[in-house]
């Protein structure tokens, strides 16, 4: 809150959209980053490539964000993504696994016994951690009001400039 007006902080869809695929990257792709290091490291270039990996990701991210980013989408879409983000999470640091469709089928045919056994400690602090702490912060901040018509032209400009950004990476 602002201490002088009472009210609280408000942002634009525009910077969350940029903050939440940062958070997105960095947080739900551990494993993922780390078995890229692991593989790639040693090779000429290695780092480049994995940074290069990083920020194509992060455009990608910030590309689906922005299909829903309107304002009163955009929290319960983020929260949603930062559940099941952070069940994967788990999952791959956890088993080292990759999430693909055939296990998304068998999660979603899973029965009540099975889920007792998978749930634990780890699982709660990493659900906690990263799904219900930014969720909570989320659902504190307030979203600028736009008018459809400039939150579709910033949204088409977020899109535009996180593709430029992707496409040049990959080309270079």
């Amino acid at each position: 809150m602002n201490p002088a007006s009472g009210k609280r902080k408000a942002l634009s869809p525009n910077p969350l959209i940029l903050l939440s695929a940062a958070f997105f990257t960095v947080a739900f792709n551990a494993a993922f980053f780390r078995n890229l290091a692991a593989v790639y490291a040693q090779q000429p270039w290695g780092y480049a490539h994995i940074l290069a990996l990083g920020v194509v990701l992060y455009c990608v991210l910030v590309m689906l964000l922005c299909l829903v980013s309107l304002r009163p989408l955009i929290k319960p879409a983020i929260t949603g993504l930062l559940l099941v983000a952070a069940c994967a999470a788990y999952f791959m640091d956890t088993y080292n696994v990759i999430i693909d469709r055939d296990m998304i089928v068998n999660a979603l045919s899973t029965d009540a016994a099975e889920i007792a056994d998978l749930l634990s400690l780890r699982m709660l602090l990493y659900l906690s951690c990263l799904a219900v702490l930014p969720a909570t912060g989320l659902w504190r901040l307030r979203i600028r009001p736009e008018s459809r018509r400039m939150a579709l032209r910033n949204r088409l400009l977020l899109t535009v400039a996180a593709f430029t950004v992707a496409l040049s990476v990959v080309l270079i």
